[in-house]
């Protein structure tokens, strides 16, 4: 089968535990680059964390799309507008730290110009360096008015979040997409964004059939591309909900996993 689509996750996915992308990967994605496969990255990154990526794998000029925020904004790296996106309103970013029973210090929210939190956040700060963005301190619940809230993110230990996660009311599930992309964070967005929906978009952009798309994640805010796509490949060391739903199931984001999957299945 000759797929025309192909979406990856970064984190976990594409990039080892050491945050680094390996060679023989590297090849594989040039490789299907040239063979006509449009290769989208899709995270839970702002658009600078993800073309950092793009830049060590020397892939710039080769991709023309971006997922970003876990699907809150689909960028065309061309015009470097976004077609997309998805946003949480100050009034969504307000209910949702007033309905769970938190610390402020243990959430951030990832806007369109900077990374904010309430005190020191030590995972706050790892994530706007990974993604080359400022940090304020400041409270979540005054952004400036242009600003535009793509998530908001609850971090703290597993079963702290696990247990957020079960006592909190139910209606936010209803209006909002609440995801976990690592076991220790919790993420609330738009109901709208989702990397699935960012997947459907881009097939109606592309006009790309489904069935012709391949898609590659290791948890639970890849769970929606994985469903829909024409072939959802999960990473070894991915959860169990998302091995659950995938077509197959490649080796370890440590042990070159992306890069077997690619070759065998898009490049053989």
């Amino acid at each position: 089968m000759r797929y025309k689509l192909m979406l990856i996750d970064c984190d976990r996915t594409l990039l080892t535990d050491k945050g680094c992308v390996t060679e023989r990967t590297q090849k594989a994605i040039r490789d299907s680059i040239k063979r006509g496969v449009k290769v989208v990255f899709a995270s839970g990154r702002a658009p600078s964390g993800i073309e950092n990526i793009i830049k060590t794998i020397g892939a710039e000029g080769l991709i023309d799309y971006l997922v970003c925020f876990n699907g809150g904004m689909i960028l065309c790296l061309k015009d470097r507008q976004a077609i997309s996106e998805s946003i949480l309103t100050l009034d969504d970013v307000t209910k949702i730290s007033e309905s769970i029973c938190g610390d402020p210090e243990d959430y951030y929210v990832f806007t369109s110009k900077r990374l904010v939190c309430q005190g020191n956040n030590e995972q706050a700060e790892i994530e706007a360096m990974k993604n080359n963005m400022s940090l304020t301190q400041d409270d979540v619940r005054q952004l400036d008015a242009d600003e535009k809230a793509f998530k908001m993110v609850f971090a703290g230990k597993e079963e702290k979040l696990d247990k957020i996660e079960k006592e909190m009311p139910e209606i936010l599930r209803k209006q909002y997409n609440v995801t976990r992309s690592e076991p220790n964070n919790l993420e609330f967005m738009s109901l709208h964004a989702s990397k699935g929906y960012a997947l459907k978009k881009l097939t109606d952009i592309l006009n790309i059939r489904i069935q012709d798309t391949i898609c590659f994640g290791d948890s639970e805010n890849d769970l929606s591309m994985l469903k829909i796509a024409g072939t959802g490949v999960a990473m070894g060391n991915a959860c169990e909900k998302l091995k659950s739903v995938a077509d197959c199931v490649t080796d370890s984001n440590n042990n070159e996993g992306l890069a077997k999957a690619i070759e065998k299945l898009v490049l053989s």
